[in-house]
């Protein structure tokens, strides 16, 4: 009986989501370890402390290591101390025979040529030296490394409970040649000047980053609202950050500060297709607050979006989008001035009781301007604060079933009305 066509036989191994039962393919003759090398190797999960086990696989096999294309690092340790200005290649041989993972991770990226998806589980100490160093070396346009020129997708997180990143550590990261898209938990917006990786001279310079889409959830800005990362890129296209509060790092925490985003944003106007600016996240802690020298509400106006030309979807609360008065008993400045006309999606988070008369009279001119001004609007989705959940004996979890203060209905009868005569959907999200 002859044997199946090798087209046939990589279509039925597409169908195997194991990795190991795509392993074990390769142990079934000479013929299918050729073919399906490639296979088994093109998306991978590796254990932290196996690093050295992979590269000796990679030495033995070269093709395993220009077959890889999506790497994800599991329970990653390290136990390096501190980055240097410039790691010494007898340090990084030293580092090798001790058995750090840092050391030989960053090793393992160097001879991965076409990976272009890469996830991790942090330590958390964050981001480890050895792999800083490689990183940075693989964006310098001077000694770049052959690794890492392909990678397209990076995501950071921690497998602890405890760790978070440093600003300055993420914009090393930002000059990868074909890096888009990166995603980070628990980053902190650093103070002060930049550490002695500044001096390995392969930081982002201001707009040249290729990378379009940046999203940080659980994270904690200082004062500067991600600003030495936003404005590195060049044409930056989505933006995500959700602040978070109960995590206390370097002795300090800090509520939710939105204007602070603007003004590196605001660099970005030409490009920027979508915001989610704590919309699900965060706001301020007034106890927290009060230790700082300065004014800054969580609750305060974000800023005009009206020049972010190419914005076509918005994520915001409620308080960050309306410029409310002092007193907030009136608006000082119009939504519909407020916003552009490439818009076709908003999303407003945390609406309140305070907020919603106000919100209803935004948005029923928005949509009576619609069609001079927001040709393109095509949905509006309202979520209102949990403080306006309707009270039960029993506790209730937000979720579809979830019921509202009545007036909250009241409000929302009068924007679906508006909605249904402008053709906008509208939608109440818990």
């Amino acid at each position: 009986m002859p044997g199946l066509p090798n087209e046939v036989l990589l279509l039925i191994g597409e169908f195997l989501y194991s990795e190991h039962d795509k392993l074990s393919l390769l142990y079934v003759c000479r013929h299918w370890k050729n073919l399906f090398l490639g296979l088994a190797y093109r998306e991978i999960m590796v254990e932290g402390d196996r690093a050295p086990q992979f590269v000796r696989a990679i030495q033995l096999s070269p093709a395993i290591g220009y077959a890889v294309q999506k790497l994800y690092l599991h329970e990653w340790e390290s136990s390096s101390q501190g980055v240097k200005d410039v790691i010494p290649r007898e340090a990084w041989h030293k580092a090798l025979g001790k058995g750090s993972e840092d050391a030989w991770w960053a090793l393992v990226l160097t001879l991965l040529e076409n990976l272009t998806s890469l996830a991790i589980d942090l330590p958390e100490a964050g981001l480890p030296p050895f792999f800083l160093k490689t990183m940075a070396r693989a964006g310098s346009k001077h000694h770049p490394s052959p690794g890492l020129q392909r990678l397209q997708s990076m995501v950071l997180e921690f497998g602890y409970d405890e760790g978070c990143i440093s600003s300055h550590n993420i914009v090393l990261l930002l000059n990868l040649p074909q890096l888009r898209y990166l995603s980070a938990v628990r980053v902190v917006d650093a103070e002060g000047s930049e550490p002695a990786t500044q001096e390995w001279g392969h930081r982002a310079h201001r707009g040249t980053s290729p990378v379009t889409s940046l999203s940080f959830t659980d994270s904690g800005n200082a004062k500067y609202g991600m600003s030495n990362i936003i404005t590195s890129c060049a044409n930056l296209e989505h933006f995500e950050y959700q602040h978070i509060l109960q995590v206390v790092w370097g002795g300090a925490s800090i509520g939710f500060r939105p204007t602070t985003f603007y003004r590196p944003l605001w660099t970005q106007r030409h490009s920027l297709k979508t915001v989610h600016l704590n919309y699900r996240g965060e706001g301020g802690n007034r106890e927290l607050d009060e230790e700082d020298d300065d004014d800054e509400d969580a609750d305060g106006w974000f800023g005009s979006l009206q020049e972010f030309r190419s914005l076509s979807g918005l994520w915001m609360r409620a308080s960050n989008l309306l410029d409310l008065t002092p007193d907030g008993r009136g608006l000082r400045s119009s939504l519909v001035l407020s916003l552009p006309g490439s818009l076709q999606s908003i999303y407003i988070s945390d609406c309140g009781e305070i907020h919603l008369s106000h919100l209803t009279a935004a948005i029923l001119e928005l949509l009576a301007h619609k069609t001079e001004k927001f040709p393109l609007l095509r949905r509006i989705g309202i979520s209102p604060s949990y403080l306006l959940l309707k009270k039960t004996k029993r506790f209730q979890q937000i979720g579809q079933d979830t019921k509202f203060k009545p007036i909250v209905y009241e409000k929302f009868e009068l924007m679906q009305k508006g909605c249904q005569n402008a053709g906008v959907e509208l939608c109440l999200e818990p």
